[in-house]
């Protein structure tokens, strides 16, 4: 055996007993969502057919935005036409058969964004029994869970993103993913302005030019749909998918809405745009001193600006929290990381709604999202972000 060989460094596949304890632990998860999502809940497996309902009207040739649950037809896709471009494959296998590939496809791809962010904070590539650590409480968290059970596409562009953002070296087609993570789902575009913030001009215009060809593609196939969607009547029209007053809807406007009992679109424009410029002006200030909390940083703002912000798109919150403690040594950061991770972790039911009359604290903590990532940012932009000292003359 060579000596590279039997470096612990070099395996592909950990070995150690904690390392198969911790993929175990991952294992069960993944085996309950699985028994969870096929179990007849009325939860599992309903976005996964949701996206293969719009495959199949596509290959139909019917519409793509038709469907009302108001009249009985089934949730609505609100996703872009190109989304169905690449989801194309769902039509491949019947649904039950689709939801346990799918359900296991997206468990791995969170263990590859695990990986990944493990790797560039300097953990993953030594320490295997990290990675199924990390792992394991990540496919625990409540929204990385409940997105697994619902058969969610969050895993995919979480994998998608963490290649171009965090994988080592450099590549010619860094931001493809970023674009096709776009081309499904619009919210991963904030990491478009994130790469022309961080003047990564080439990563951006990639990111673009992918996004642009599959819209065009998808303008080619689906031209009615593609007209729909981008002249306003889907993209518009958001109000037949948003319950601000949901618990389960942890965006900022939706915690506005519910903080004063119902505001004015106005303001949730105002508190909307207001957030993806500090979240983005704080990923800017730790693009240097804790580059991977700057990733995450920007990964919790697709979740948190749009008004949309379900507990399972909150995929980025435990990474933000992982990085945040790996990135700062400081104990009242590494208490913050360790809060919002329990509030990562802790089931939030998305039909509880929030009444316009609830007490001012239900009001207040039905933003846990929210405030966790507040204090994340600050524990780490406090203890990152330093002035400069000058030094005596």
């Amino acid at each position: 055996m060579s000596r590279d060989a039997a470096d612990p460094r070099h395996r592909v596949l950990p070995v150690g007993r904690d390392s198969v304890l911790w993929a175990g632990l991952g294992s069960l998860v993944v085996v309950g969502a699985l028994v969870v999502a096929l179990g007849g809940t009325g939860d599992g497996g309903l976005d996964l057919g949701v996206y293969r309902s719009a495959v199949q009207d596509a290959l139909a040739g019917q519409p793509l935005y038709d469907r009302s649950l108001a009249e009985g037809d089934g949730f609505p896709f609100t996703y872009p036409p190109s989304a169905v471009l690449v989801l194309a494959p769902l039509a491949l296998l019947p649904l039950p058969a689709m939801q346990v590939v799918w359900l296991l496809m997206s468990a791995a791809l969170v263990v590859v964004g695990v990986r990944i962010v493990l790797r560039a904070l300097g953990r993953g590539s030594a320490d295997d029994v990290a990675t199924w650590r990390t792992a394991a409480w990540v496919l625990a968290t409540w929204g990385v869970l409940f997105g697994l059970v619902l058969g969610q596409v969050g895993a995919l562009l979480l994998a998608l993103c963490a290649v171009d953002l965090l994988a080592p070296g450099r590549r010619r087609l860094v931001g493809a993913g970023i674009g096709v993570a776009a081309a499904i789902k619009l919210t991963p575009a904030v990491f478009v302005l994130w790469l022309l913030l961080a003047r990564r001009f080439r990563d951006a215009a990639v990111a673009a030019a992918v996004f642009a060809l599959l819209t065009l593609a998808a303008w080619v196939a689906l031209p009615d749909d593609s007209w729909d969607y981008w002249a306003g009547r889907v993209v518009v029209d958001i109000s037949r998918n948003v319950t601000l007053q949901a618990a389960g809807n942890q965006s900022v406007p939706a915690w506005v809405d519910r903080l004063v009992g119902g505001a004015d679109p106005s303001l949730l424009l105002a508190a909307s745009s207001a957030t993806l410029v500090v979240l983005l002006g704080a990923a800017l200030l730790l693009r240097s001193s804790a580059p991977v909390s700057a990733v995450a940083v920007v990964g919790v703002a697709s979740a948190a600006v749009p008004p949309i912000g379900w507990t399972h798109l909150w995929i980025w919150l435990p990474l933000l929290a992982v990085a945040v403690w790996h990135e700062c040594r400081d104990t009242v950061a590494r208490a913050i990381a360790v809060a919002a991770g329990v509030v990562a972790t802790v089931p939030l039911a998305a039909p509880l709604v929030v009444a316009a009359d609830a007490p001012p604290w239900v009001r207040i903590v039905s933003g846990a999202y929210v405030i966790a990532t507040c204090a994340l940012v600050a524990g780490v932009l406090a203890v990152r972000v330093r002035p400069a000292v000058p030094s005596a003359s």
